[in-house]
């Protein structure tokens, strides 16, 4: 039932007088209280419709009535079309006016709210499915997930128990000191299993310790060729925490001793590859405990460890019979014997490096070319004392061996008497 004048007037002329009004006739009329029924009635006429309310509430109001605006509710739910006159319009300008003041003055103690409770929002983060979240990880680079541990609590346990390879390239780029991030990530992450430190000549022992005291028990790749600064405080913080070490580079890392070495042989038996190129101290009896202890050991690089001579090489050769690649540059102690030792030995030999090794004879090609067929990398570059038919009868058994542009694999640079040296393919070709 729609309200109008007729049933609305009858109800205000039996209350008390409480003020003044006039009525549309121009009469003086008394302001009275509106009855608990045309409240509700104004509350239905609400629902019904907001402008037809307002017509109402203005005519009221005309007739020196004064209805609370509590009655009215401002979601109407159907349509119904009425005259508004002038007072009704002023009554809804007003309305809207105030209302837009209110929800201004909400959303502005809504956001100076967001503002002063900001570390708390970081937990809508939770709300993410897992799949998400970790595709949101994976799009990262090293530095992004480094900072974001850094910054988002949630984030943290998530990169933390996910992430297992971290690299600290971008330290070098971006200015930042690496031990502090190293000593950051030691913090941060828990599952690392591959670490590349490489070329870092200030990082410490101290902060390498402290990362490998963390997360040293799952860490399989370590890489910290280059960090000429380390010492034996190192090999020993490995030996310590990293049982599980397949993959092991330090080279340059001149300060570290053969009793360092021998400890870390001792304690990492499933070790793969080892790259101490550069290491000037380590000698025969560091890569004898190698050959006792890490059978499994493939790649071996012992360039320019200028203490290490036959002896050591020939126990490499007897206990490491899965050796797939060795690089002896620059080892000039080493001789025939030691050649022929790998070659007998090591029937899976790969990529050998006898660069600069110039007490090699004919004798040690010879060794080479009877006993391996596999190899796919050689160098003799320096070896001057090697003749052009013992080579040749090297690359004649390794057919995976190349002299041709587009697949060189054999460098000899260095040594005239090598020049005219041809593949398999070459011969072929000719």
């Amino acid at each position: 039932m729609q309200p109008n004048d007729a049933q609305i007037m009858p109800v205000h002329t039996q209350q008390p007088a409480t003020g003044a009004g006039t009525c549309p006739s121009g009469r003086k009329r008394k302001r009275v209280e509106v009855p608990d029924s045309v409240d509700t009635m104004l509350f239905e006429a609400s629902v019904a419709n907001l402008r037809a309310s307002w017509d109402i509430f203005g005519k009221l109001r005309c007739y020196g009535l004064r209805p609370s605006t509590s009655s009215l509710r401002m979601r109407p739910t159907r349509c119904r079309h009425f005259e508004t006159d002038a007072i009704v319009k002023e009554a809804i300008l007003g309305t809207l006016e105030e209302k837009a003041a209110l929800r201004a003055t909400k959303a502005s103690t809504q956001s100076a709210e967001r503002t002063a409770a900001a570390p708390r929002s970081v937990a809508d983060w939770t709300k993410l499915p897992l799949d998400v979240a970790l595709q949101i990880v994976s799009r990262l680079d090293t530095e992004e997930l480094y900072s974001t541990a850094c910054t988002c609590p949630t984030f943290k346990d998530l990169i933390g128990c996910v992430i297992t390879s971290l690299s600290f390239t971008w330290c070098r780029s971006r200015g930042v000191d690496v031990n502090h991030a190293v000593r950051g990530a030691s913090v941060l992450f828990q599952k690392l299993q591959n670490v590349y430190l490489y070329r870092h000549a200030e990082l410490e022992d101290a902060s390498v310790a402290m990362l490998l005291a963390a997360s040293g028990s799952e860490i399989q790749v370590l890489d910290l060729g280059g960090c000429c600064s380390l010492t034996d405080a190192t090999l020993h913080a490995i030996a310590a925490n990293c049982p599980k070490l397949r993959y092991l580079d330090v080279s340059s890392c001149r300060n570290m001793s053969n009793s360092a070495f021998i400890e870390l042989a001792k304690a990492c038996p499933h070790l793969h590859s080892l790259n101490a190129c550069g290491c000037q101290l380590l000698s025969d009896t560091g890569v004898l405990a190698f050959s006792i202890h890490c059978n499994h050991l493939s790649k071996v690089n012992l360039g320019w460890c200028h203490r290490v001579t036959d002896f050591g090489v020939c126990c490499l050769a007897r206990g490491c019979l899965h050796l797939a690649m060795i690089d002896l540059c620059g080892c000039g102690l080493i001789t025939d014997a030691g050649v022929a030792a790998l070659a007998s030995q090591c029937p899976h030999l790969t990529t050998l490096g006898l660069h600069c090794l110039r007490r090699l004879t004919d004798a040690a090609m010879a060794s080479v070319a009877h006993s391996l067929s596999g190899l796919l990398s050689l160098n003799v570059s320096g070896c001057v004392c090697l003749t052009h038919d013992a080579v040749q009868a090297v690359l004649h058994s390794n057919p995976g061996l190349h002299t041709c542009a587009s697949r060189r694999s054999v460098i000899v640079s260095g040594c005239t008497g090598l020049v005219g040296i041809q593949c398999a393919c070459q011969h072929h070709r000719h």
